[in-house]
Formats: C-alpha cells, structure tokens, sequence
C-alpha cells in the first residue's frame, strides 16, 4: 500500500490566514430513540469529527463541531459518537451532513444497543424462516412439476440450481436489509404504515408485503414525479404546487424504502424480483439521480448481474461532475463488476482510477479517507493475486496493510478494521504460499489467527468462519513444508469451526467441509494412516454427493476429483476392488466435462485410465486393464508414461515381444527411460539383455 507523507507542520502564514477569515462552527443536538415515543436529549456523548476535533453532548445533548479549516457547505466527516451502551441510529443522515450555511443544528440520534440486537436479532429469525420456507415451496414446485413429467432433466437441474443460488445471494445479503428496517424510526411513522411494520415485528411478512402493494406507493410515487416533471415545465405559474409534489415524492420515497427493506425480508425469488423491478423504475425515471440509479446498480450486482450493474454504474460515473469522492466509489464498483464478469484488464483500469482518486482525497484529509485507500489497495493486490502477477499484489497488499494496521492502532477496538485487517493478512500469507516464502507466509497467517482470537471474544458467531478460514490457510501452508504434525493439528481446528457453522446452516457451509474433510484424506494418506484417510475421503465424498445432487452442474468437477482421490486411496491400500469402483464414477463424471470441453479435461481423464488400469491389475483382470491403458493412449498417444504401464501389462500377460515394442516406443519418446523402472531391477535386467537400456 503507498502511504501518503503527511505534513509534519503548517506554516505560520497558513495559521494567521485561518485564523484572519474566521472558524466555521456548526451546532448539533444528540437524541435518543424511544421507538414510538418522542426521542430525548442524551447527555455524555463523546463526537470526534474529522477537521474539528473531540466534543461531549451537555445535559440537553446539544453540542457544537469548531472546525479548523472547513467552510458553509464542506462535507461533515463524523468519525465516531461513543457513549456506552449506545450506538447511532441515523447513520444514513449522518452521512449527508454538511456544515449548515444557516446554522440549522444537525440531529444526531443514538439508540439503546440491547434493544437493537434484540430487534435484529428477532428480524433474523423471522426473516431466515420466511427465506427458507418460499425457498421449499419453490422446490417443491419443481419437483412436482417434475414428477409429472413436464420439465425435462436438464431443466430440472438448471432450476434446482436457479434456486439455490438465489437462495444463498438472498441470505448473504440478509444482514443488509435487517440493519435497514431496525433503523426506521417508528416515531416519524404514521398510523397506517404503522400497522404495517407491526406486521414485519410479528413474523407476519407476507401479509406486510400485500399490505405495502395494496397502498400502491410505485404507482403513486410515478405518477408524483410524473407531475413534478409537468410542473418543473412551469414553474413559474405553479411554484407552490412543486413544492408539494416534492413533498410528496419524499413522503413516497421514505415510504418505498420500508416497502423494499420489507420486501427483502420476505425473501423468496419473487419478491426480489419486484425489488429489482421498483430500483430500476425509480433509476429510469430520472437518470441523474445519483442515488437512485447507484440503488439499482448496487442491487444488481449483490444479485451477481453484473453486466446490468456495470450498465448503471457506467450511467452514475457520466452524471458525476468534478465530485471525486462519488466518482471513486464508483470506479471501485466497476473493477469489482468487471472482475465478476473475469474482464480483467477493465477491472484494473478502475480500481487504479478509484485509488487515484482517494489518494487526492487523502491528500486533502487523511484521517476519512485512510479506509478508502486501504480498500482500493486490497482490491487490486486481490486482482493481480487471481490473474497471477505476484509482483504487484505482494505491493498492493503490503500497502494495505500498512494503512489498515494503522487504522486500527487509531482504535483498536473497532472491529470493522480489525476484520479487515485480518483479511489482508490471510491474503499475504497465501501469497506468500503461493511463491514458496513460508516463513513469511506463516508469520502473516499467525498474526491472523491472533486477530481472528481477539475478533472471536467480541462476537463468536460472526468471526467464527474468519477462523476457521485462517487455520485452514495455516493447515495448507505446513502441507506445503511438510510439517504434517501441524498440518493435521489445524486442520482439526478448523473441521471443529467449520462443523459447528454447518450444525446451525448447513446450506451455507457444507462445501467448506467437505473440501477440508478432503484435505485431511489427503494428510492422513501422505502420513500413511489409511483408516483416517479413508475416514475424511469418505465423508467428504457423502457431502459432496449431496452438493452434486442439488448442483450437478457446479459440483460434478469437485466430486469427481473427489471420487478419483477415494479410488487412489484404495489402490495405495491394495483394496484394488474398490479402486475400480470409485475411479469408475469418476470417469463417467469426467466424460461429462471432457465432452464439453476436452482441451481442459484431456490428460486427466486419461490418467484416471491409467489407474484404473493399475487397479485392474492388482484384480488379476488383465484383458480390462489393457483396455484401460488403451483408452488412456487413445486421449494422450505421445505419453510415455502409458506405453511404460501398458509394457509391464503384456509382460504380465506374457506377450514379452509386444511389451518390449512398448518400451521402445518410450524410449521414442523419452530417451530417459531409467527414470520409469529405476526401481525395477529385474525389468531393468530384461531391457539390458534386450539391448534397450546400456
């Protein structure tokens, strides 16, 4: 990460001058939120904002921001509020603060925390229930539709696989939208919507949704702005009407974001479908609204549609002006958006826009805008990681860490840098990995883990995958060094996270275990510990079934290297039974990838063929493995390897003269024959008499 050199001092001329034109002050009032009663003054509240300092709320929660260099109309940075067992409630507003030209006193509202967790945290169960339940219809539909025969099986797959993607997009999202409907403010609510928001707090989404869809707030809101546009054409004649649309359309808009957060509660495809058609109506309707066009785009891409969100970033980035705080929002998005769709190269040409621009902005005041940069700087270290340029994401990344550790030395106890933080120490470490610096690589990752510990004791749940992340990171890298002690020993840990996030959603964390239950076949084979090694492949092998039969599209690659692993596994144990009868549903899987792309999956199937040659071997079936070393030889003709394996057949076999052509067709290919029967003597003794080894 580049860190910006910040002046150590300011000149004396800089000091006169600020003093010669004056402080700009800005009065302020702190509320607490009483639900539906009127809201309080809170006394004891410690503000810091950015270019003005530390204050604390008086016993009528009124207090006053003095800035040093900022003017009427500059952009308010609220840094933190911090009184305990409090946290803001209007953080939306909050964020559009700027200094009142008027001296109007912003409202700075803080909310009971205990009551906020508590209400969230009933807005999850219900919510989560109401996800899952329209997700079972929706299968049960298309099971039906299937048993009576009227969806064919590929379309069966495809919407099962349709489902569950929306499924998991929606849940990611869940958190977002539970966070939105907690902070509306039930005081400024009238009676009407108020029964409806009832509705949500008693479980009852559905109803709340037809409730919002009978008030037909789209259409009246259309047909607001719709009249708002007429009378803008003369204004002159119908000002104080304008003025009255307006209101409505704010009226209209507050009312369609409780209908859109509770729609997003409701869950289930349809109803996010009518979210995506409200942001695009409103984002259509008037295209420099910034807001309501970044709404749509951002949406489309947390739907994973990312040409759609590239679409409308591309329409807020045009309507920007020279505002380069928005604009680097906005190229961070596209890189993002671009490397969804894999266009490298535009991806790169945003995220250095976005950090050209935040590094203007830090420039001018640091303290904001330090995250922005550490962001920006992280994404491109994760780009160059993906397409491989070591080099540079080793740069980028060691920049953002730079920053963000000393973002959370500023405040150790803020959790979201810490997280963050975190992340770009994974991130080092597996790069570190990935070139063969372990002892770097190890150093990161433990430092990670010692985030992760202190992330852990704040919040078990929502840190618990970070951990089991990271060990599993750590388990990785000392398969990589051969530390096998260690290896099995976070391995362990992780399984024991990993499984206890799958106990509670097993939707969201089953292919994180069963990859890790993988890894640990694969140890405990290296180590030679067969029970433990068909253990973990077994059961990986169980939970990767279960992933392949509601995704046989996304999964079949994962279960067929798993199924390929488990037949080895056996062979190794000279169970060669078994070994046939895994590496023969591996190849069927791999003939299913092979047809649809036989560049990508050629030689591995034809090594699956040459094991399973190996195997009928060990069977004593030699007729079945000559044909499986001449199905492996059909895929690759010039591999050596194959003619070396397909010889020591007919040997078997006694067809000496065919097996010794074989060994000569090696020697074509590879003069190096030595190193494939270096460990043969007596085979190495017949190739000598034969005048094919010196």
């Amino acid at each position: 990460m580049k860190v910006k050199i910040l002046a150590s001092c300011l000149t004396a001329f800089l000091i006169s001058a600020a003093l010669a034109f004056g402080q700009a002050t800005q009065p302020c009032v702190v509320m607490q939120y009483n639900q539906k009663s009127a809201k309080t003054p809170l006394a004891g509240v410690e503000v810091i904002a950015s270019n003005a300092g530390s204050t604390v709320s008086d016993a009528n929660g009124q207090f006053t921001l003095t800035f040093r260099t900022l003017k009427p109309g500059d952009k308010v940075n609220l840094i933190s509020a911090k009184k305990a067992g409090y946290e803001i409630f209007n953080s939306e507003a909050v964020s559009q603060w700027n200094i009142s030209r008027d001296q109007k006193p912003f409202l700075l509202v803080l909310v009971n925390k205990a009551y906020f967790e508590q209400l969230k945290a009933k807005l999850t169960e219900t919510s989560t229930e109401n996800y899952k339940a329209k997700y079972l219809k929706a299968m049960g539909e298309v099971e039906k539709l299937k048993k009576e025969g009227k969806m064919k099986e590929d379309d069966y797959y495809r919407r099962l696989d349709e489902l569950e993607a929306d499924y998991q997009t929606h849940l990611e999202n869940l958190d977002n939208y539970i966070d939105q409907f907690a902070r509306i403010d039930l005081s400024e609510v009238s009676a009407e919507e108020q029964l409806i928001l009832n509705m949500v707090q008693e479980g009852k989404i559905d109803e709340a949704v037809k409730a919002y869809e009978e008030l037909d707030i789209s259409g009246k809101l259309r047909k607001a702005r719709e009249n708002k546009k007429a009378l803008s054409e003369a204004r002159s004649r119908i000002e104080i009407e304008e003025k009255n649309q307006e209101f409505a359309i704010q009226e209209l808009k507050a009312k369609q974001e409780r209908e859109l957060v509770t729609l997003q509660l409701a869950g289930g495809k349809e109803n996010y479908n009518k979210v995506a058609h409200i942001l695009r109506e409103n984002a259509m309707a008037d295209t420099t609204d910034f807001s309501a066009v970044m709404k749509y785009a951002n949406f489309s891409y947390l739907q994973r549609e990312f040409t759609e969100a590239i679409d409308y970033y591309l329409i807020c980035l045009r309507n920007l002006g020279d505002d380069i705080d928005p604009k680097s929002l906005v190229h961070n998005n596209l890189g993002l958006a671009y490397n969804g769709i894999h266009e490298y190269d535009k991806a790169e040409e945003h995220f250095l826009k976005s950090l050209e621009y935040e590094l203007e902005l830090f420039s001018q005041d640091p303290e904001p805008y330090l995250p922005g940069v550490a962001t920006s700087q992280h994404n491109l270290g994760n780009l160059y990681f993906y397409i491989g340029e070591y080099p540079k994401a080793e740069d980028y990344f060691l920049q953002a860490l730079k920053n963000k550790e000393l973002l959370v030395e500023r405040d150790p106890d803020d959790v979201k840098n810490r997280y963050s933080l975190t992340g770009t120490q994974v991130n080092l470490g597996n790069l570190y990995r990935k070139v063969n610096k372990y002892q770097e690589a190890e150093s990161f990752l433990l430092k990670a883990m010692e985030n992760c510990k202190i992330l852990l004791d704040k919040d078990p749940d929502t840190y618990r995958e970070l951990l089991a992340t990271t060990q599993l990171n750590l388990g990785n890298l000392y398969m990589s060094t051969r530390s096998y002690d260690k290896t099995v020993d976070y391995y362990y840990q992780a399984e024991e996270n990993f499984r206890s996030l799958y106990d509670k959603n097993p939707n969201a964390y089953q292919e994180s275990l069963a990859g890790l239950q993988f890894n640990l076949g694969l140890i405990y084979q290296i180590i030679n510990n067969f029970p433990d090694a068909e253990k973990y492949m077994l059961l990986s092998l169980e939970n990767m079934t279960a992933l392949y039969e509601r995704h046989p599209s996304f999964y079949i690659e994962s279960l067929a290297k798993t199924e390929m692993h488990t037949g080895m596994l056996y062979h190794r144990a000279h169970q060669d039974s078994l070994c046939v009868q895994y590496l023969l549903k591996s190849i069927d899987h791999y003939k299913v990838l092979y047809g649809s792309k036989p560049s990508a999956y050629g030689s591995t199937l034809a090594s699956i063929y040459q094991n399973l040659a190996q195997g009928y071997q060990g069977l004593g079936d030699t007729r079945s493995a000559l044909e499986s070393i001449d199905l492996a030889l059909g895929l690759q003709p010039d591999n050596p390897r194959f003619y070396d394996t397909k010889g020591i057949l007919l040997l078997d076999a006694g067809n000496e003269q065919v097996a010794l052509e074989m060994w000569q067709k090696v020697l074509e290919l590879d003069p190096g024959l030595k190193k494939w029967r270096s460990g043969d003597p007596a085979l190495q003794k017949r190739l000598k008499e034969r005048g094919l080894l010196e």
